[in-house]
């Protein structure tokens, strides 16, 4: 009788929100912008649930969630995952980033990035969603993009940039990040280029009551995150 009793304990604590724990995976970009101030607010309803983050890359996130090591991911939408549930939530609207005494900083109005390219670019390596959503847009103009640097974080494209050794394009939360002085933020020419983000999670498979909880807050974070930006 005692065992029964602490199971059913057990389970209304956890349908209940007093214990539990949740993994996410997400991109750096939000598991350093959004996912904080989210986290914070969650904890602050529900202390007894634990919290546990990954950041990662696009295509790393998705192995995760389809070998049930998070209970979802946050990242850009690739159609060669079409196993797992996607649900975008927003669009994350690429801008160029340059010294603020780079010739293109003195352009006025937007810039198409195809006419950026005899400057230095620097970027991420083609694994991450950031190269492949530029190298998709400039292949379907029938050009190729070769960046001078290659890095895996953002702050360093931000420092290379910043001490005038390229320029960069990059989505619009990657760039909220930045902390370098001296940078311009330049729009790009129409259609530009857009990273969907969202939500992905393994096809009907259940979700615990914390995970459910967290989406929602996650949910209405990027709303507002991109009612902001329009």
């Amino acid at each position: 009788m005692r065992d029964t009793q602490r199971a059913l304990r057990a389970v209304t604590d956890t349908v209940q929100l007093r214990t539990g724990s949740v993994t996410v995976a997400a991109l750096p970009s939000l598991a350093a912008s959004l996912l904080p101030k989210v986290f914070a607010e969650f904890t602050r309803i529900h202390p007894g649930v634990r919290l546990a983050l990954l950041d990662t890359l696009s295509g790393p996130a998705f192995d995760l969630v389809r070998d049930g090591k998070v209970d979802f991911a946050l990242t850009a939408a690739d159609p060669k995952q079409e196993d797992l549930a996607y649900e975008q939530l927003m669009e994350d609207q690429f801008f160029l980033i340059c010294p603020d005494d780079h010739p293109l900083s003195k352009q006025a109005g937007p810039v198409p990035i195809e006419n950026t390219l005899d400057y230095p670019h620097v970027s991420m390596p083609s694994s991450a969603s950031v190269r492949q959503y530029i190298d998709a847009d400039l292949l379907s103009k029938g050009l190729y993009f070769a960046p001078v640097f290659e890095v895996d974080h953002i702050a360093t494209i931000g420092a290379l940039v910043s001490a005038g050794l390229g320029i960069s394009a990059l989505p619009e939360t990657a760039i909220s990040l930045l902390q370098a002085d001296r940078l311009a933020q330049i729009p790009l020419s129409a259609p530009g280029i857009q990273r969907p983000l969202g939500m992905v999670m393994r096809r009907h498979a259940p979700r615990s009551s914390a995970a459910r909880k967290l989406e929602a807050l996650i949910r209405a974070s990027l709303h507002n995150l991109a009612s902001h930006s329009s």
